[in-house]
Formats: structure tokens, sequence, C-alpha cells
């Protein structure tokens, strides 16, 4: 498929005639337009913006993303050809209901005017309120609840998420001289992840990408079981004390549906091929990234776990009237990942692409062409 597709994708993007000086390994499908090119600014510089954030279950969020690049000078060879020469990517952001991410990214393109490029990202991400609702066509029921959550009460389905926290947050009687039990903490669980990845790819025949990397991560869950809380008294509406009970992972990990609800570590070798034929890979309007890799968490080098993921990608970008509307881009997408060996819980959304790590599904990263 990749003979066939770079027989019509790679050829030449613009008439002006290649200097002899720019490197052999970048196509010429790379070269910035007119646009791009004006607007790129020589030397460092930085850039940043302010993060908002609000959902149901993390809270208000603030933070801020902030990006330093160095572009080299226009005498460069490879100018005209590359986003950036060195990018640092820091991000920080915060919520109100304890959830934090913190990462710092190191990308460097053609390393040193070389066919190889250098990945690095380090980060820590905590929440106290990450979401299970089970694994398979469990997960993808509709949220419902008993009213004042009482045994016999009438079950509302197809509930809001404000509902069926309100439902959750009354306490269940367990019968004369017994302490409440609380069941808020039922689908929640607290994680926490301080992650490094590391990865060095090769540019060959101007559109082919190999690369290798690996990634060391400690991983921990808390769960809620047993621990004190405040619930509403189901007559009264009164807070009461009450006592969390078993949590929806707790039961799924006794009867061996799942892995890991203590954490661990998690350590990866990687390796993988792409076809990439994108013309500004920050923001393309044209090309294609077609990859397959391969992510094997690995004891002999110090993981808690032992599998294989293998993941593959196609993701085409297309200017159906690039003279007319410059910026009007359709961007399609198809991802298939496939694991093998015991896998804990927590990793089953975790992807690794050859553009970096993303969470599947939902969200910007993964339901859309665009980052």
């Amino acid at each position: 498929m990749l003979v066939v597709v770079s027989t019509w994708i790679f050829i030449p993007l613009h008439a002006e005639e290649r200097k002899s000086d720019v490197p052999e390994w970048i196509g010429e499908f790379k070269k910035l337009d007119e646009k791009e090119l004006a607007n790129k600014k020589e030397g460092w510089y930085a850039t940043g913006l302010p993060l908002f954030g609000n959902d149901a279950v993390n809270g208000s969020g603030l933070g801020v993303l902030a990006n330093i690049f160095y572009n080299g000078t226009k005498s460069d060879s490879s100018f005209k050809y590359t986003p950036y020469e060195h990018m640092f990517n820091v991000g920080i952001y915060r919520t109100n209901r304890g959830t934090q991410n913190n990462y710092i990214v190191w990308d460097a393109p053609y390393f040193a005017d070389t066919a190889y490029r250098l990945k690095a990202y380090i980060g820590h991400d905590a929440s106290f309120y990450n979401q299970y609702f089970g694994v398979g066509t469990e997960s993808l029921q509709p949220l419902y609840f008993k009213e004042r959550n009482l045994d016999g009460s009438r079950i509302n389905r197809n509930a809001t998420y404000s509902e069926f926290e309100n439902a959750n947050s009354y306490a269940r009687n367990r019968g004369p001289g017994k302490e409440f039990t609380s069941n808020q903490h039922y689908h929640d669980y607290q994680f926490e992840t301080t992650y490094g990845q590391f990865s060095l790819d090769k540019t060959i025949f101007q559109v082919f990408r190999v690369w290798s990397g690996v990634e060391f991560s400690k991983n921990i869950v808390r769960r809620y079981d047993g621990t004190p809380t405040e619930a509403r008294e189901p007559i009264t509406g009164i807070k009461v004390p009450a006592i969390e009970d078993s949590s929806k992972i707790t039961e799924d990990a006794n009867s061996g549906k799942i892995i890991g609800i203590n954490g661990g570590h998690l350590n990866y070798l990687r390796g993988g091929i792409a076809y990439d034929t994108r013309d500004y890979e920050p923001d393309p309007d044209r090309g294609w990234l077609i990859e397959y890799n391969i992510n094997k968490a690995e004891r002999t080098i110090g993981s808690d776990f032992n599998y294989i993921r293998h993941f593959a990608q196609a993701k085409n970008f297309y200017q159906p009237f690039p003279k007319l509307f410059e910026e009007f881009v359709i961007a399609q997408r198809v991802a298939l990942t496939k694991i093998e060996g015991n896998v804990p819980f927590f990793e089953y959304r975790y992807l690794f692409s050859i553009d970096g790590p993303f969470g599947a599904l939902g969200g910007q990263n993964t339901l859309r062409g665009f980052r």
C-alpha cells in the first residue's frame, strides 16, 4: 500500500528550483508555502496562551501552555522546509477538584542538520476522580440510578451526570445498629503517574521514518474503599458519617476481569515505521501519515507487566479549494490497536503514535484529524 500511495502523492508541490545545499533527506513537499514562510521568525522566540477548562468530573481548571522555538536563520539550507529546529513545550494545569497535568516536551526534527529526529516527554499527572465503568460493552450502558439510592426504589435510566451524582450522594442504611455506607465513589479511583518518554527516528528516502523509543513510568492507583466520608440520610437529607463501600474496580478485580488495581511500573520498548508526506506537520494542509508500531511492556527492563500492543493508523489532509478557501482542510483518520498479554486496566486507552502519546477515545486528539 505504501508503494502504491507513494507513486501519486510523492510529487513536487513547488515549482521553485530546489537548492543544491538542501539536505537530500528533506522532501520537496515539505517546503513551506509563501504565507507560512513569511511568518516564520529567525532565532529564538516564545509563544503561550492560558488554559481554561470545566467538566463534571474534574471541575474548573486553569493553566498555561508555553512554547519556546528555535528556527535558525534564513541562510540555513533547511529554513524553508522545517517548522522549527528545536521546540520546548511546557504545560501546567490545575482544577479545583485536584486534577493536575504537568509536562515538558523537547522536539528536534533533523537534529544537528541530519536525517535524525529526537523527542523527549517528561510529565506528571494526577486525578482524584478517574472514572471506571467496567470493560467491554458493560462500559457503554447509559447512566442510571435509584431514587435516593434506596433498594427497591424506582430506577431512572439515561440519567445526566449531575442526576447520577446527586442520587449517589445519599447514604445506604444497612440496618439497625449498622453504620451508614456510601457509594459516592463507586465508579471513581485516584490515579497518579510520573513518566519519561524518549524516541529517535530517521527519515529514509524523504517519505519514510523508522523509529524506536523507550518509556519509563511509575503509576499509583488508590481506591476509596473503606474511607470515611459524609453522605445524606435518605429520609431527612441530613449529612451523616458514612464509610465508602467497595468500588467497581475492586469488584472487577476480585472477579478476575481486570488487573493493576494497585498501579505499578510500566516500562516500554517501542519501534515502528511511518510513511509521512504531510507538508507542514504542526498544521497540515495536505499529505498522509500512515504508520505501524509496536509497544512492548517488558519485565526485563523493570516493568511490572508484560504485554505487547500493535498500533496502526492512517491520517490524510486535503485542501479541496486551495485558492478560494486556503484554510479549509478536510482531515480524515482511522486507527486500530490490538493488545496481547496481561494489561493493567488503566492502560487500556493509552496509545502512542510517532507524533507522541494520546488517550482514546474522546477529546481533541483522538476523534479529529487536527491536534
